[in-house]
């Protein structure tokens, strides 16, 4: 009997943080992050994509959460990443562009900085395998 009221009270308690989290999202979120897909944007499932991730590893469903939200503040905080998102910010406001559409623009706009940052990731990685090779 305790623990059922137990499990009661946690759920209550689950419930009201669930709440808080939501008052805390739309008060703190820019109104960017918060846009809903326009008809042309492919939506994408995070939910779908995270329990698939947590399928693949032994990791489970909260370490998959966690990778992705590490994933999106790191993306959040490159600069290319940034440079990439003014620039699709400038396109919908500047020539009145959808979402999808601004994207495809910025991207094909910010080309050679994307290459160029995917490049010199590869080349780190590289250089470190093949320091890592050479250490053992």
């Amino acid at each position: 009997m305790h623990a059922q009221a137990a499990q009661d009270e946690e759920s209550e308690d689950d419930v009201e943080d669930d709440a808080d989290v939501e008052s805390i999202v739309e008060e703190d979120e820019p109104a960017s992050d918060n846009e809903q897909p326009s008809s042309d944007e492919e939506e994408v499932d995070v939910w779908k994509v995270i329990t698939n991730e947590a399928d693949d590893d032994d990791g489970g469903v909260l370490e998959s959460f966690k990778r992705n939200v590490m994933f999106c503040r790191a993306l959040k905080l490159d600069e290319t990443y940034q440079a990439v998102i003014n620039t699709l910010e400038k396109a919908k406001v500047d020539e009145e562009m959808g979402f999808a559409e601004a994207l495809d623009y910025a991207v094909d706009k910010r080309k050679f900085l994307i290459n160029r940052s995917a490049n010199e990731a590869d080349q780190v990685q590289r250089e470190e395998e093949e320091g890592e090779a050479g250490g053992q």
